[in-house]
Parts: structure tokens; sequence; C-alpha cells
């Protein structure tokens, strides 16, 4: 799965479309897939497994070209992670923690 998949969907999720100005920046974006990545290796490593059951690296995302391992029948569930991360930012703002929780639920879906 190319990086770019489940950030631009995090972005069309998040109403964050207009490139002159993102209001979460792409590193922004790309530290939360990478931390929706350690925790799903951590919850399940199954993902990262290779033909013959050997666990491979994590591949850390850099850019929004990195190719990850991950397939990217999952890319939606690591989107609701991103959401929830960049919604829970302002947590004064009862409404943004609402959706941020129902985001996380979703996608604490793929971890259980």
């Amino acid at each position: 799965m190319i990086s770019s998949v489940p950030i631009k969907e995090a972005r069309r999720i998040l109403h964050d479309t207009e490139s002159t100005g993102y209001r979460w920046s792409d590193a922004q974006l790309i530290k939360y897939l990478n931390e929706a990545q350690y925790d799903l290796r951590h919850k399940r490593p199954e993902f990262w497994l290779d033909s013959a059951g050997s666990l491979q690296d994590l591949v850390v995302v850099v850019s929004l070209s990195t190719e990850t391992l991950l397939e990217d029948r999952i890319s939606d569930k690591l989107a609701s992670f991103i959401v929830f991360k960049a919604l829970s930012e302002d947590d004064a703002d009862t409404e943004n923690l609402n959706r941020a929780n129902i985001h996380k639920s979703q996608y604490d879906e793929l971890t259980r």
C-alpha cells in the first residue's frame, strides 16, 4: 500500500483537501500513519508476515510515496486512526472528541 492512500482518505474525512491551506500538514498525518503501523504491529503482527511466515521489518513512512508492506484492504482503518489522532488534538472541542472516538472504534475493529 502506498502511504498516500490512507492519508488521502483521512483528508477527505477531515474536510482538509485544499492543498493551499491544509489544517494538518503531510508531516503530521505521516506521523499518525506511522503511529498506526506501530500500534497495529504490536496488536496484529501477522500483517507483517511474508509467505514463509517470517516477520518482516516495519517500513517507516517518510513521504506520501512510501510503499508500506500493508495491504490496501486495511487503508480505510488506517485512515480512521489518522482521523482519530488529528481530531484528538483539540481536546477542548467536544464534538471533535466524539468524532475522534468514533474513528478510533472503527480502527479498533482491525486490532481485535
